[in-house]
């Protein structure tokens, strides 16, 4: 019995590290949508996107902060249909967060959940209506229905926190982590 144990626990631990070895790297942004670019490079980069609608009259921006602007703009559904809505969100005209309203009709989010998993392994994060996969850089969120959101964590953290709020939220995150460990 304690041959089959530790025989199971090393092939576990081979397929979490195989998984893990396989899984790519999170991207800085959403394909050509880096963070840090200005609201001039999102809009001509949108202008050669087939699933966004590149006519310059239809993006719409709005200044939420001094500092803070968010670019929407609608899907193209003559082109697949797949994003209905894109929101780019700007810190002193530097791209830190994408938000993907995805067609429910097109891509569900157990098929984002899936497609993601198999791209950048387990989820870091995974609960019933949401997972993310995150590093000290980049988070990637979906949720349900159908939403994608790309984060620059720093600029997101910076802007979201205090500086105590980040600590305590690095505290349980650390516990969260020990928790886990001891299941």
């Amino acid at each position: 019995f304690v041959v089959k144990s530790k025989l199971f626990f090393l092939l576990l631990c081979f397929f979490v590290v195989s998984v893990s070895a396989f899984a790519a790297d999170l991207p800085n942004g959403y394909k050509k949508y880096l963070f840090g670019m200005s609201m001039d490079e999102v809009k001509e980069t949108i202008k050669d996107d087939s699933l966004l609608k590149n006519v310059r009259e239809e993006v719409l921006s709005v200044r939420i902060e001094p500092d803070k602007e968010i670019l929407t703009v609608y899907g193209d559904r003559r082109n697949g249909g797949y994003v209905e809505k894109a929101y780019f969100q700007f810190n002193e005209d530097k791209l830190f967060y994408i938000y993907l309203e995805l067609s429910q009709k097109k891509v569900g989010y157990y098929s984002l959940l899936k497609s993601m998993t198999d791209k950048y392994g387990n989820a870091t994060n995974l609960e019933p209506k949401k997972a993310s996969w995150e590093n000290d850089s980049v988070r990637i969120q979906i949720e349900k229905p159908c939403v994608l959101k790309y984060v620059d964590v720093k600029t997101w953290d910076s802007l979201s926190s205090t500086e105590a709020d980040m600590e305590a939220r690095k505290i349980e995150k650390i516990e969260r982590e020990k928790f886990l460990e001891d299941l």
